[in-house]
């Protein structure tokens, strides 16, 4: 009798343990499960609201163009044409925050000066921005200006 309740007690060991292996794998498995994105029906050519493809933006008018190559070649650099921070500020929405169009022009041609001369929102801009000065562009035409305001607000400004 002795003999057969070991080896019962052995056998319920062995079952302990292997329930314990599957109990720890099972776990494991429930902690490191990550579920699949839905896999969307394929869409059927020419059935409305299928469309796979964002439309194509509207083209930009021929001064909003120009203002397109002037922000890549003097703006980009620092400044995005929507809401993130490179060095300076996104710039979208840029005609509606500042105070003016010609305080526009005053800053993009010197913004130094306009910090200096102890205007309230340029220093507001400066002070936020690390005190780094804004590049001068003295070499702007306000109609160079004016095509870059216009491609920002193209897209979304």
């Amino acid at each position: 009798m002795e003999e057969t309740i070991k080896k019962l007690q052995i056998a319920l060991g062995v079952l302990l343990f292997a329930l314990l292996v599957v109990f720890i794998t099972g776990a494991a498995l429930i902690i490191s499960y990550k579920p699949e994105a839905p896999v969307a029906a394929k869409p059927t050519p020419g059935t409305p609201g299928t469309e796979t493809t964002a439309p194509a933006p509207a083209a930009l008018d021929p001064v909003a163009q120009k203002g397109e190559s002037l922000f890549k070649n003097n703006c980009a650099a620092c400044h995005s044409a929507g809401d993130d921070v490179v060095v300076g500020p996104g710039l979208k929405g840029i005609s509606k925050r500042a105070p003016s169009k010609d305080w526009l022009y005053k800053w993009i041609h010197n913004s130094s000066a306009v910090v200096a001369s102890g205007d309230a929102y340029g220093n507001q801009i400066f002070n936020k921005f690390n005190k780094i000065p804004m590049q001068s562009f003295p070499d702007l035409a306000n109609e160079d200006i004016d095509a870059i305001l216009k491609y920002l607000d193209a897209q979304g400004g």
